[in-house]
């Protein structure tokens, strides 16, 4: 029987020698007449797969994983049966005559077009020839130029077709290929023009997911030559180019180890990993994800790194890809968007190989990543419709995440937009989204509130209500006075103001400020309250920040956002949010003079003047997020929605006392 060749070749090899080839020698360990090691089919942390070298099999006893020589190589390298029976006889030295082998469920692409493949590997090794010999010179120092050395070049087998398109023509000739062979192949267009597609050109050749060599690409060395920056193969029935992906076959021995897969969209991208010391990566060669690249990414059971370019069509193509990674089950993360370069290669070329895996190690999930899509630099998402928009899109990428997951988006998201996290829950829950909005004319509009004439004066309600220096505050709170927030009401900004300079002033303010668990909403304070609560974190027997402390929060506020490739971006991403100020000039401006008058000791901290300033604040903050929470919630013009709305205009505007 056929299948006499596996057990022939399984009895024949060494189980123990077959899985160090793939996991390294020094991860098996001998303990008496068995091996172990680490198993890499699920996520292990101590040594459970069993290698017996006696029965020549091995054994997973936490996930379940077995079998023999064959099988481990199947599993591990991603193969198909054939390959990875060819691959076992390899590695052990078994001799291994397939030509009476004919079982059509593992019949390999050698199998069916075995004179295609030849001429097509044969091609392959003359293009690496001619790249080092004298008609290659151009190829060699372009390549030089880029980086590139000579281990690369090897392990992607880079080559160079020279500018006489003939020679490799007769060089297949004169091997025995005939001129049908090399048609079907795709080297030839037709038998009347027997040249080869590519002339001073570097060349990249293409091999399917098992290491076929199954076409090229011809990238031009200058600018000046005929032709697109690269020449891709026609389709033919051994390269079609929505099943590869670059650079998978060679990606495939090192993603069990790595658990990851990059997803780049170039071969110059490709590269650029490799270069850096990643091997797990792989290209689209400019497609989008098919069902057969998401079902080669789904067998590989690791997680899968969206790194498409930062430019907006590489993006707008991970937001496309999200869909159909979630319909597939794979488990995945897209890497977070980067502004000062376009993709792998030219990053790894500004910023060297700390850079590309400085930027490439930041990841989002894809709500976070549909979150920065709609943010588009701003730290809060302020507007109804655009919030909606959001949760809208980001409903599928939420309810495939974990619930871990879930949990910390939800704070991220309410912290972005404001809302209440049960009301985020509630939208992404939901089956069908409720469509129905406010009419701008007819719905309300918060407006800035002034203080009734029979109200005491806001000054009443300012930091213990005494000054040394009243007019300079006074200058200030009118200066707040111009700032046009979005539903955030004036006085509201005035009385965070307040309790700013009173957290700086007593750590008693802090800590009661920070037990009352409030929020800041007018962002450059809420950043400013963020800083003053890491300065009272580290510094836990400061009684109150000092003029020496406050320079230092100068220092940070009017620092240069300049961007650094390792450490900050201007994209969004919720590991530096609270960190990362991003403030306009005049924002910078407002912190700096709010310090200086800190300084100034314009006010000393009353304890029951601060408690109103706290639960004044709750009423605002509760009326702010009632509102928005009714305008998600498409409520905004209920009766009884109106009717709670005017009961907190009413206590904020006349009840200053509150």
């Amino acid at each position: 029987m056929d299948n006499n060749i596996f057990k022939e070749v399984a009895d024949k090899s060494d189980i123990v020698k077959v899985v160090s080839y793939f996991l390294g020698s020094q991860q098996v360990k001998r303990k008496g007449k068995v091996y172990y090691s680490i198993c890499p089919f699920h996520n292990d942390h101590h040594p459970s797969m069993r290698i017996d070298p006696e029965r020549n099999i091995f054994k997973c006893f936490t996930c379940g994983e077995g079998g023999d020589s064959i099988s481990f190589a199947e599993k591990y390298g991603h193969l198909s049966p054939i390959d990875a029976l060819k691959k076992v006889a390899e590695i052990c030295s078994i001799p291994l005559n397939l030509k009476s082998f004919s079982n059509a469920r593992v019949k390999s692409l050698k199998d069916e077009y075995p004179k295609e493949v030849d001429a097509l590997v044969k091609l392959s090794e003359f293009y690496e020839l001619t790249l080092k010999t004298s008609d290659g010179t151009k190829g060699r120092q372009y390549l030089e130029s880029r980086g590139i050395d000579e281990t690369i070049c090897k392990h992607f087998h880079i080559g160079f077709a020279p500018s006489d398109s003939k020679l490799s023509i007769e060089m297949l000739r004169n091997n025995g290929f005939d001129i049908a062979t090399l048609e079907k192949a795709g080297i030839i267009g037709n038998s009347f023009n027997l040249v080869d597609r590519y002339e001073n050109r570097l060349m990249f050749p293409i091999t399917d997911n098992y290491g076929n060599v199954v076409g090229f690409s011809g990238r031009r060395i200058t600018d000046d030559q005929p032709g697109g920056k690269y020449i891709n193969y026609p389709e033919t029935p051994l390269f079609v180019k929505n099943k590869i992906m670059y650079h998978f076959d060679k990606a495939k021995e090192t993603i069990n180890k790595d658990k990851f897969i990059y997803l780049v969209e170039g071969f110059m991208d490709v590269i650029a990993f490799v270069r850096s010391g990643i091997n797990s990566v792989a290209g689209l060669m400019g497609t989008a994800l098919t069902d057969e690249h998401l079902q080669a990414l789904s067998n590989s059971k690791v997680q899968v790194r969206l790194a498409l370019d930062f430019d907006e069509p590489g993006q707008l193509g991970a937001e496309r890809a999200i869909q159909s990674l979630i319909n597939h089950h794979i488990q995945f993360k897209i890497v977070r968007p980067y502004k000062k370069a376009k993709d792998a290669d030219e990053i790894l070329t500004k910023f060297g190989k700390k850079g590309l895996i400085s930027v490439y190690s930041k990841l989002l999930d894809p709500v976070l990543f549909l979150l920065a899509r709609h943010l588009k630099g701003r730290q809060l998402l302020s507007d109804s419709d655009q919030i909606e928009k959001f949760l809208t899109s980001a409903r599928a990428a939420f309810n495939s995440l974990s619930a871990i997951e879930q949990s910390r988006d939800l704070k991220t998201i309410s912290q972005v937009t404001l809302l209440d996290e049960n009301v985020i829950l509630k939208f992404l829950k939901a089956d069908e989204v409720k469509q129905s909005k406010v009419n701008d004319s007819n719905g309300f509009k918060p407006r800035k509130f002034f203080p009734h004439e029979e109200a005491k004066p806001f000054v009443n309600f300012t930091v213990g209500g005494k000054y040394k220096n009243i007019n300079a505050f006074g200058d200030y709170l009118n200066e707040l006075s111009t700032i046009n927030t979005y539903e955030i009401p004036t006085e509201m900004v005035k009385l965070e103001a307040n309790i700013l300079l009173d957290i700086m002033e007593n750590r008693q303010a802090f800590d009661l400020y920070f037990l009352s668990h409030i929020t800041l909403f007018y962002l450059p304070f809420y950043q400013l309250s963020s800083l003053i609560n890491e300065f009272y974190s580290l510094n836990p027997d400061a009684t109150c920040l000092e003029d020496e402390d406050i320079d230092n929060l100068l220092s940070i506020i009017n620092m240069n956002n300049s961007v650094s490739v390792v450490d900050d971006d201007d994209a969004f991403d919720v590991s530096d949010y609270n960190r990362d100020l991003n403030l306009s000039n005049s924002e910078k401006e407002l912190l700096s003079k709010l310090l200086e008058l800190r300084k100034q000791k314009v006010s000393y901290y009353d304890s029951s003047e601060f408690s109103k300033l706290i639960e004044k604040e709750k009423t605002f903050a509760e009326y702010v997020s009632y509102y928005r929470n009714a305008i998600a919630d498409g409520t905004a013009e209920n009766t009884d929605v109106k009717l709670k709305l005017a009961q907190y205009r009413r206590i904020l505007r006349f009840n200053g006392d509150k």
